[in-house]
């Protein structure tokens, strides 16, 4: 078969060109696109599209009829609420959780509610939440829901019903409801005497694991064959990590890793206990996952998460995987994600992207063969104007391999290039990704390579690899950073005399860090939204309260005051011996803002007054379009001051 791109999709893919210099405000704008969904019948998609609101953009789901994309409906929420993990549960109708946006550095907070809606906007039931049901349209049928509940499964027999798993704020119980989201009556599945635990079911709805962490931040998991919730051991929970359920309710997909190292894709029988592994890497976990078109339920490819994306088919003769290697073969140099099909498989929509290209969803005919361009984010970015990114490795000093993104802008003059290193945020289970990246892409297209370390703690190398950075904050993790500026310093277009630091949340704390144990290696540091003080980490900011996370942070921070203290910047700021910009929210809940307060402080008491911006009613991290612009265009100029010739 060959693919057909139509004349709209080769022309927009083709007919992107800039002159002068790329401006701040292209590298400001957010995916205006996301999570499309198919209707089951093929004839609507739904899309979170972001709009203004107020001070700033919100995506708001919104449903096209296709092929024409004329805007059927609208889903508008309140204030920066929006619809999150949504849903068809026929050919009319949705469900999906309601979210919060409460900061660009960290995922939309889900507030607990579930809400379904017919496609055309209409016969709107709140069907979970705090205003249970107060604000329902059907009465006061239950008692107000004093918790929160997540869309968990779909049933395969699609008939308006969706299963939730559903939590108390005070009790010890998480909980499956059957809930008809036409009349909103519910009913309990099963109960588990367990807090905030997840479920894998069945397409039916029943329960075959749940999974979570005890209040010592343990994994815990159960299993449920005969009605019975019974509790498997430590080394199978730490080991195993089902993720679904056959079709035929046979086997279970999961993530399998031994001895802590990254995680494979296997497959699991249920009855015989057999274990077959579909896909592994021995240095990376398996990644994103293609699954089958239509109602068939079981994976096709697999990607390594570390390094570029190359993609293994588990059957290569399977006519889905031979449809994906056809369709990626258009796009060389470019991943190909399936994203939602009809339930008959004829209508697929496929997402295109890069390290230089954001990304572009595609809607496919099986019978045609052709292929129509739907969305494309960051239209004002020419992928060709846009930065390589590398993926390369090293070793730490103590012999720990560590793999990391290298940003290389186009060099025509030769010159060596000063340096950006760039950790992210966390620190523990977060990684960079050779995929798309607004920041490091800027700063190439000021001249900057960038370097994005993957230090101990990062994820994608399974849990002993995270588990090694533990209370290393400022130790291990550090000397992974430096040991990758070492190395890439040594490459001839790379000046190691011109680096600078910059980061956000952990990054921030990193940027701040660097520079204290490395003297003399950095011209400059720059902190976004970050972490400066370690002793009130998990007490006073928004992971703080729950029992297993005091526990985490016991086991990942450690319990000595004074090395708390002498891991942080902020008691610290003395030591910093060079230029710093510190960037922050006023409603910063994940890095309070007497965080920034004392590091700024420190820096001021030492004679070193730091460049500040200030920005009060954000939070981790900005989202106000015009914040971002102003943010960018002060990095720049901060950037070329120090970094300059």
């Amino acid at each position: 078969m060959r693919l057909i791109l139509t004349a709209t999709a080769a022309a927009l893919l083709t007919a992107f060109a800039h002159a002068a210099p790329i401006p701040a405000a292209a590298f400001a704008e957010f995916d205006q696109f996301s999570t499309p969904r198919l209707s089951p019948d093929g004839k609507h998609i739904a899309v979170n599209v972001r709009m203004k609101r107020g001070d700033r953009t919100v995506p708001i789901l919104t449903i096209y009829a296709l092929p024409d994309l004329k805007i059927v409906s609208q889903m508008g929420l309140k204030g920066y609420e929006l619809m999150y993990n949504y849903h068809w549960v026929s050919n009319r109708r949705l469900v999906g959780d309601k979210a919060l946006e409460v900061g660009l550095r960290e995922a939309p907070q889900s507030t607990g509610e579930i809400i379904a809606f017919d496609f055309d906007g209409k016969n709107v039931e709140y069907l979970y939440g705090y205003d249970m049901y107060k604000s329902s349209t059907r009465g006061d049928r239950y008692q107000d829901d004093y918790g929160w509940a997540d869309v968990n499964t779909i049933p395969h027999e699609l008939n308006d019903h969706v299963f939730v798993e559903a939590h108390l704020w005070e009790g010890n119980s998480s909980n499956v409801l059957d809930i008809n989201t036409k009349t909103a009556i519910r009913k309990t599945v099963t109960i588990l005497p367990e807090r905030r635990f997840s479920f894998v079911l069945q397409d039916d709805g029943t329960p075959r694991f749940a999974l979570g962490r005890d209040d010592s931040d343990e994994d815990v998991l159960y299993r449920r064959d005969a009605g019975d919730w019974k509790k498997q051991s430590s080394e199978l929970a730490r080991s195993f990590f089902p993720i679904g359920i056959t079709t035929d309710n046979k086997a279970a997909y999961a993530w399998y890793s031994t001895k802590g190292g990254p995680n494979a894709l296997v497959r699991y029988g249920l009855d015989t206990g057999a274990m077959t592994t579909l896909g592994k890497d021995n240095f990376s976990s398996v990644g994103h996952i293609d699954w089958a078109l239509g109602a068939r339920d079981e994976p096709i490819a697999w990607r390594a998460i570390v390094g570029k994306p190359v993609v293994n088919y588990i059957n290569p003769a399977d006519p889905d995987a031979q449809l994906h290697k056809t369709l990626a073969a258009q796009f060389e140099g470019q991943d190909l994600r399936f994203i939602s099909s009809s339930r008959d498989a004829q209508k697929l929509v496929f997402w295109v992207g890069s390290d230089r290209d954001p990304g572009t969803y595609y809607l496919f005919d099986r019978a045609s063969g052709k292929a129509e361009l739907l969305f494309v984010n960051m239209a004002q970015l020419d992928p060709e104007q846009m930065a390589e990114r590398r993926a390369i490795r090293y070793k730490a000093r103590d012999g720990l391999e560590i793999d990391a993104i290298l940003t290389v802008p186009a060099n025509p003059t030769n010159q060596k290039l000063p340096l950006i290193v760039m950790p992210h945020g966390g620190p523990f289970g977060i990684r960079d990704t050779w995929s798309f990246d607004t920041d490091a892409q800027f700063l190439a297209s000021r001249g900057y390579a960038v370097l994005q370390p993957n230090f101990r703690g990062s994820s994608g190398r399974g849990e002993a690899f995270k588990e090694a950075g533990y209370q290393q904050w400022g130790g291990k993790l550090i000397d992974d950073m430096i040991d990758g500026v070492k190395f890439v310093g040594a490459m001839p277009d790379i000046d190691a005399k011109r680096i600078c630091t910059f980061g956000g949340s952990y990054g921030g704390y990193a940027a701040m860090t660097m520079p204290i144990r490395e003297p003399g290696m950095f011209k400059c540091a720059v902190g976004y939204a970050g972490r400066y003080e370690l002793l009130k980490l998990g007490h006073d900011d928004i992971d703080s309260g729950e029992k297993g996370n005091q526990a985490y942070f016991r086991k990942t921070v450690g319990t000595d005051p004074e090395e708390m203290k002498r891991q942080s910047p902020a008691y610290n700021a003395d030591k910093v011996k060079v230029p710093v910009m510190l960037i922050h929210g006023g409603k910063d809940k994940r890095c309070p803002v007497y965080e920034y307060e004392m590091m700024r402080d420190g820096l001021v008491k030492a004679g070193n007054v730091p460049e500040t911006l200030f920005e009060p009613n954000e939070g981790h991290g900005f989202y106000d379009e015009q914040h971002r612009i102003n943010m960018l265009e002060k990095l720049e100029a901060f950037l070329a001051k120090h970094l300059g010739k």
